[in-house]
């Protein structure tokens, strides 16, 4: 049974089409919810490039992103998809194989599986420090999946990544793909959370 579930999902994979573009959409037509209440953004989106900016994004926004966070609070449904097309685009213009020189970063800190343990992520950044100029950070995959904050763990970090592309480098985990995220739980976590468009779009960044 495995076996047939498993050329299933293949097949259904194999018949979907390769042009077919999550991110092709327009941002301007999406309403930001009155009742947010956490750090606001000044989005703007070229319906021509398809370029988005996120004004505002700065070290204290993230951290007041942090302490909403921390808080119990969800991300807007059109902040959540201009991080996500902005990250796309900040992602996709980077090698497969990238050299970083660090030593010219100062200090830097690289980071094992994260699992979806935003608490334990803000714990190490507040001893250790945060990611800016001085302090460049690499996180080796596994950012996903068993923990039930794994959505406010990749939106964080890439949120700072956007903020400071060449200090934060994200690496490749095996949780970083479609088949894990729905045994171990990112896809039910996004979905519950944020429904089933962001997930195809988390996937195709990973």
């Amino acid at each position: 049974e495995m076996s047939k579930h498993m050329r299933r999902i293949a097949f259904e994979k194999a018949i979907q089409s390769e042009d077919e573009d999550v991110f092709d959409f327009d941002l301007e037509h999406i309403p930001l919810e009155q009742t947010y209440e956490g750090p606001k953004l000044d989005i703007t989106f070229d319906k021509e490039t398809r370029d988005v900016t996120l004004g505002g994004l700065t070290d204290s926004w993230m951290q007041e992103l942090i302490k909403f966070y921390k808080d119990g609070g969800k991300l807007p449904r059109k902040y959540l998809y201009a991080l996500l097309m902005k990250a796309h685009q900040v992602l996709k213009q980077e090698p497969a194989y990238k050299e970083i020189k660090t030593s010219e970063i100062g200090d830097f800190t690289v980071v094992g599986d994260v699992h979806g343990q935003y608490y334990d992520l803000i714990n190490m950044f507040t001893k250790n420090g945060f990611v800016h100029e001085k302090h460049g950070y690499l996180f080796n995959g596994d950012l996903v999946d068993r923990g039930s904050w794994s959505v406010e763990v990749i939106v964080t970090l890439l949120f700072y990544k956007i903020l400071y592309p060449d200090h934060l480098h994200i690496n490749r985990g095996n949780h970083e793909t479609d088949g894990m995220n729905k045994m171990f739980g990112f896809a039910d976590e996004v979905k519950h959370k944020h429904g089933a468009k962001p997930l195809a779009m988390f996937q195709e960044i990973f």
